[in-house]
């Protein structure tokens, strides 16, 4: 399938998604490489009510080395990211899923809505995805098992801009306390691409997606970093 327009990350996940038949959804960057039998294992990890969403180690695919990562965590107040590594045998929780490869069911696919549909172009869509599930009761998972490649680019093949920025913002807004919010601007205050990101984060739909997300979920942000802590 082929959509029209280019929609960015988010927007073509769920374009896909909309058109898919199964029961469990897998989002799949196109430059992987998969070892046989990996559905089974992930298939297995989500027929627990309790997983929302789970993925499998992610090795890059050109690398020298074997350097694997188990999911991935917040490091730092402007919602930068690292990788983890491996703590556990079977699948076991971690606190964001990687979305270059992640499963779920679709029922709870449709029960979030989605990825979220207002992300532009690239960035921390899969962070607000698995923030998301955390917060409406489901457990992102990573399952060890399964180790499949990915290959990292060193840079964009299609213009990227303020867009990841905005992103974060909208993180923000939608899934963060004051505090933490403020600590979040605080950290990108110099941040060249602030003013217009800023700009197009006011100007959508984020105070009513706020209120959306907010009156649905089952924890707050403090319950999360608490069991999260940066």
């Amino acid at each position: 399938m082929r959509p029209t327009a280019r929609l960015g990350v988010s927007a073509a996940r769920n374009f896909g998604a909309r058109h898919a038949r199964g029961e469990v959804l897998v989002f799949c960057d196109a430059h992987v490489e998969v070892p046989p039998g990996w559905a089974e294992p992930l298939l297995s990890a989500l027929t627990d009510p309790a997983a929302g969403a789970v993925m499998p180690a992610i090795r890059a695919l050109d690398s020298q080395d074997d350097a694997h990562g188990y999911g991935i965590k917040f490091s730092n107040s402007t919602l930068g990211v690292e990788w983890l590594p491996l703590t556990g045998k079977g699948p076991y929780p971690v606190p964001l899923l990687c979305g270059c490869f992640l499963a779920m069911r679709r029922e709870v696919y449709q029960d979030l809505g989605g990825f979220d549909p207002g992300m532009r172009v690239y960035g921390h869509e899969d962070l607000e995805l698995s923030l998301h599930l955390w917060l409406r009761g489901y457990e992102c998972r990573v399952v060890p098992e399964v180790t499949i490649a990915h290959r990292f680019s060193p840079e964009f093949r299609y213009p990227v801009h303020w867009e990841p920025l905005y992103n974060r913002l909208r993180i923000g807004v939608v899934h963060l306390g004051q505090e933490r919010f403020f600590r979040l601007i605080a950290g990108v205050a110099d941040w060249p691409q602030l003013g217009l990101a800023w700009e197009q984060l006011a100007s959508s739909d984020i105070w009513a997606r706020r209120e959306q997300i907010r009156l649905a979920r089952s924890y707050d942000d403090d319950w999360y970093f608490k069991r999260f802590a940066i």
